[in-house]
């Protein structure tokens, strides 16, 4: 317990006073609410001696969106420098981004929500898809965040930054790409949103109803399944191993109690098949709206290949790639990717802040050029990435 809820607590236990002493008194026990809620999230330092946020299984803040509550963390809120949204993967949660909320917040306001579904946000039964997340994203950047904001996102994270762009072009001032998550169907219209939405299957298979609860079985079998099994499939995608602490597994595992889960978890694997827009259509509305565009990809991830990221570089030209060569699915959370490897390095999201995005948006190309971390680098032969570990 922090030193304002202390101090709370000790006023709640003194004998009540008469008159205005209970009511000064109260005032102050909501000032200390006040005061704690407000308070920069606690950091600590892990194994290595590097700092991180400190986890906080109660969560942080809270925003009603919808009439569902949705868990955020916010650090280095009076700072001066463009905000960072940062939205996580499959499975995971805000605390996802422990490292990045210590680094960035030293001189941007940083943010990281629990997508609904996930974390310690609310876990409705209803039909989830790319465009709700992409929705809460949009409204959280103008209801939370409140100015434009440089977006990051890891796996179908991603998806959702680049669907927030899609939804608030006005509200994005550039978004990175980790490992992202998203069908890469380049023969998809330009315009899917815009179609009617094909006929459910209780209105063309009279078995639907005993099919879907097949499917529900499975679903939550599995579910249960990964439960008992999350430091294993974290191990499965972490070339670190060590990264794959108590903190970590127990911020995944904690979630997954919630009476709620099984249940949200079987609708949000139908996610993909209700998601309208696809990868292809969502760079292609960025480039419509000159949107800073750069890629970080851990090169050892068995979900979303490397090869992936060079399909995305074809579709998004302007855009700029950094490859982890450690780094599995979750390229923020490894070691080389959040140490000071370099005086200017503090994290890896360093290669997406506000001054090079607007450097990206406004610079010529030239056969040399300067990079994130102030050096002088060549590009490689497509002339448009460059590995920051060479």
């Amino acid at each position: 317990m922090g030193v304002a809820p202390r101090a709370a607590s000790r006023l709640l236990r003194e004998e009540p006073q008469p008159g205005f002493l209970c009511v000064h008194r109260a005032l102050r026990i909501v000032h200390c609410a006040a005061t704690a809620s407000l308070a920069e999230p606690a950091v600590e330092t892990d194994s290595s001696g590097v700092e991180r946020l400190q986890y906080r299984s109660e969560g942080w803040r809270w925003w009603t969106w919808r009439g569902h509550r949705i868990h955020y963390v916010v650090a280095g809120e009076q700072k001066q420098g463009t905000p960072f949204l940062l939205v996580h993967g499959f499975g995971a949660c805000a605390y996802h981004w422990r490292y990045q909320l210590s680094s960035l917040s030293r001189s941007h306001p940083t943010y990281a929500l629990c997508l609904l579904g996930y974390g310690n946000s609310a876990k409705p039964a209803l039909p989830y898809s790319a465009e709700l997340w992409a929705e809460l994203v949009a409204d959280f950047l103008r209801d939370v965040v409140g100015r434009p904001a440089l977006l990051a996102g890891n796996s179908i994270g991603a998806i959702a930054a680049l669907g927030a762009a899609y939804e608030r072009p006005d509200m994005v001032a550039g978004v990175a790409l980790l490992n992202a998550a998203g069908s890469i169907d380049t023969a998809a219209a330009a315009d899917e949103e815009e179609k009617a939405p094909a006929a459910t299957e209780e209105e063309t298979d009279p078995l639907a109803s005993l099919k879907t609860l097949f499917r529900r079985l499975v679903v939550q079998g599995i579910f249960l399944w990964t439960k008992v099994r999350i430091p294993i499939v974290l191990r499965q995608v972490y070339v670190n191993q060590e990264r794959v602490d108590a903190q970590l597994v127990d911020s995944i595992y904690q979630p997954a109690c919630d009476p709620d889960a099984p249940e949200a978890f079987f609708h949000i694997s139908n996610a993909g098949r209700l998601s309208r827009r696809t990868l292809p259509t969502l760079l292609n509305a960025a480039k419509q709206h000159n949107i800073p565009m750069t890629l970080i990809w851990g090169q050892k991830d068995p979900w979303m290949r490397p090869e992936k990221a060079a399909q995305i570089m074809d579709l998004y030209p302007a855009a700029t790639l950094t490859n982890i060569p450690e780094g599995g699915h979750c390229p923020h959370d490894v070691r080389l990717a959040y140490m000071p490897v370099r005086p200017q390095l503090s994290s890896v999201l360093t290669y997406c802040r506000a001054a090079s995005f607007l450097a990206h948006r406004t610079a010529p190309r030239r056969s040399m050029r300067r990079c994130c971390l102030g050096q002088r680098r060549w590009p490689c032969e497509r002339g448009r990435h460059m590995n920051a570990w060479n």
